[in-house]
C-alpha cells in the first residue's frame, strides 16, 4: 500500500510527499540505532525495504524540484545521505547497485533544476547557515558518503553492471563546485564539508582525472588551490593532499597528458600558486608543513624547470633585510633550495619503494624544513 501511493504521487500531493519522505527517512535513521544496540539480524529487513523504495523516491526529485517544493528536495537528500551513512557496511552487491543509481537519479535531478538556478538564498541575516542552505549540504554531505573508502571496499563495483558510484560523485561535484566560487565561501560548514569532500576523492581517485572534461579538472585544481590557503587548517591539509594525489598519479601514469597539451600550465599554476601564497607566506605555512612539503616534492618531480625559475623569481624580487646584508641572505635562500631539489633523492620518494622510498621522504622533508627556515628568517626582517 505505501509502495503505491509511493509510486502514484502528484505535485498536487505535496503533504503526503512530505510526509511519506520523512517516513522513509525515519526509518534508516532509527534501524542504525537498532544495530547499535544490539538488536538482531531481523534489522536488515530494513535495507529490502528501502532498496524497493530508492527508485520511486529518486523519481520524486525532478517533480518536486520544478515545483520548487524544498521541503520535498531537503527532505530526499536527507533521507539519502542518511541511509548512506548508516547503512554502508550492510548493503550487498544488488543493493549498492540498486543505490548507485537512484543516487544517480537523485543527483541530476536534483542538479537540473536547483543548481542550474538561484541557490543563494537566505531569508535573514538570523538564519542558521544549515538550514538556509541545507539541500546544499545535504547533497555535498551524500556525496561525501558514498565516496567513503569502507563503501568502496565493503562493495567493490568493478566489473558490475550498472552505474559507477564515482561517476555519481564526480558529476555532483562538477555541478556544485561553480558555486562554491559565490556566495556560498561565506558559509565555514558548507565550505569545510565541500574541500573535505573534493580533497578525499582527489586523493582516493586521482586515476578518474583522465576521464574527466578538462575544465572541470581545471576549476578541480583551481579549487583546491584556493583551499590550500584557507584559514581552517583541515580545509588547507584536504586540498593540499588532493593536490599532491593529482600530481602523483600523473607522475606515474601520466593521465593528464592530453589535458596538458590544452592547458600547459595546468601545474605551473599551482606551483606558483603553492610557492608564493603557501611557503612564502609565514602565516600560513607554519600549521601545513608537511602537507606543503610532500605536494612541493612531487611539483618538482612534475616541471622542475619551472619551479626553479619561479623560486628565484620569487626571492630575487624580495627587498632586503631590515638590517642590511639582503643579497646574502637570498643567496643563503636559493643555496637551501638547491639543496632541496636533489632529483635523484625525489626520483626515489617518488617512484621508489619500501625502505628507500620512506628514506629519500624524510631527507626531502628534512631539506624542505631548512629550506623554510632559511627563507622565513629572512621574510621576517623585510
Amino acid at each position: 500500500m505505501l509502495e503505491q501511493t509511493l509510486a502514484n504521487l502528484r505535485i498536487e500531493d505535496a503533504a503526503t510527499a512530505e510526509s511519506i519522505v520523512e517516513l522513509y527517512g525515519g526509518v534508516g535513521r532509527a534501524s542504525f540505532v537498532d544495530i547499535e544496540n544490539g538488536v538482531g539480524a531481523e534489522s536488515f529487513v530494513v535495507t529490502r525495504f528501502m532498496t524497493a523504495a530508492l527508485p520511486k523516491l529518486a523519481a520524486l526529485m525532478e517533480p518536486f524540484g520544478k515545483a520548487s517544493n524544498m521541503r520535498v528536495v531537503c527532505g530526499l537528500l536527507k533521507t539519502f545521505r542518511d541511509y548512506s551513512e548508516h547503512w554502508i557496511a550492510f548493503l550487498n552487491d544488488a543493493e549498492c547497485r540498486v543505490l548507485y543509481e537512484a543516487c544517480n537519479v537523485l543527483m541530476r535531478s536534483y542538479c537540473s533544476v536547483r543548481v542550474g538556478g538561484v541557490v543563494v538564498r537566505g531569508k535573514g541575516d538570523d538564519e542558521d547557515e544549515e538550514q538556509a542552505y541545507i539541500d546544499v549540504l545535504n547533497c555535498i554531505e551524500l556525496l561525501t558518503h558514498l565516496g567513503t573508502k569502507d563503501f568502496m571496499n565493503v562493495c567493490d563495483n568493478s566489473g558490475a553492471e550498472g552505474v559507477d558510484v564515482t561517476d555519481v560523485i564526480f558529476y555532483g561535484i562538477s555541478q556544485i563546485t561553480p558555486l562554491m566560487t559565490g556566495g556560498l565561501l561565506s558559509y565555514p560548514k558548507i565550505t569545510l564539508q565541500f574541500f573535505e569532500l573534493v580533497g578525499y576523492v582527489c586523493d582516493v581517485y586521482p586515476e578518474k582525472m583522465h576521464s574527466l572534461p578538462g575544465e572541470f579538472v581545471c576549476g578541480l585544481v583551481d579549487s583546491l588551490l584556493w583551499g590550500c590557503t584557507h584559514l581552517n587548517l583541515v580545509v588547507g591539509k584536504n586540498c593540499l593532499k588532493g593536490l599532491e594525489s593529482i600530481c602523483k598519479e600523473h607522475l606515474q601514469s601520466e593521465s593528464l597528458t592530453n589535458l596538458l597539451l590544452l592547458k600547459p600550465d595546468l601545474f605551473q599554476r599551482v606551483i606558483r600558486g603553492v610557492l608564493k601564497d603557501v611557503v612564502m607566506d609565514v602565516g600560513v605555512l607554519f600549521d601545513r608543513i608537511d602537507g606543503c612539503g610532500a605536494l612541493l616534492m612531487s611539483l618538482v618531480a612534475v616541471d622542475l624547470e619551472y619551479f626553479s625559475s619561479t623560486v628565484r623569481e620569487l626571492v630575487g624580487g624580495l627587498g632586503g633585510g631590515a638590517g642590511g646584508g639582503g643579497e646574502e641572505q637570498k643567496r643563503a635562500v636559493m643555496a637551501g633550495f638547491e639543496a632541496l631539489v636533489d632529483f635523484e633523492v625525489i626520483q626515489k620518494a617518488i617512484w621508489g619503494k619500501g625502505v628507500e622510498a620512506r628514506n629519500s621522504r624524510n631527507a626531502f622533508k628534512a631539506k624542505f624544513g631548512e629550506f623554510v627556515r632559511g627563507l622565513h628568517s629572512f621574510l621576517t626582517r623585510l
